[in-house]
């Protein structure tokens, strides 16, 4: 049995168990990309992957205590850009506050609420307006104000 070391582990793993309900065939776990415009290198926590085309999402994981901020969706933002990503996908216990969803939405950046000590069994994260839960957690409730 796999020892889960961290909340991006445990992330990617989920996410790359749900990967036909993003339409990607893969997450993969951290890597570095290269930016196209500005020729700088990227560590990203996590990547989907489309065999298809090659298309792909980036995926940043935050196991904050308070909600994503807005500087940070657009940072975020900005490596979609210069990577040539199709979008990212913010994986957090939190959510993000009004003006972080306001850049998110703009920017093809979805949220994940994963709870912040998931494991592979024992986890509750949503995600596309789905619910997914393993284990004891499966009584989190996804969403907020």
């Amino acid at each position: 049995m796999a020892t889960w070391k961290n909340y991006e582990e445990v992330a990617t793993h989920l996410l790359d168990r749900f990967a036909d309900e993003w339409q990607f065939d893969r997450f993969e776990k951290k890597q570095k990309i290269a930016g196209l415009t500005t020729g700088a290198t990227w560590e990203i926590d996590a990547k989907g992957y489309r065999d298809e085309d090659g298309g792909f999402m980036i995926v940043e994981c935050r196991n904050y205590k308070s909600k994503i901020k807005q500087e940070a969706i657009a940072a975020i933002a900005f490596r979609i850009h210069d990577t040539g990503a199709l979008g990212a996908i913010i994986v957090t216990p939190i959510g993000l506050q009004a003006g972080a969803k306001k850049v998110a939405d703009a920017t093809n950046v979805f949220s994940v609420i994963l709870t912040p000590d998931s494991t592979p069994e024992n986890f509750a994260i949503c995600f596309l307006n789905k619910f997914r839960a393993g284990g004891t957690l499966g009584m989190y409730v996804c969403g907020g104000p």
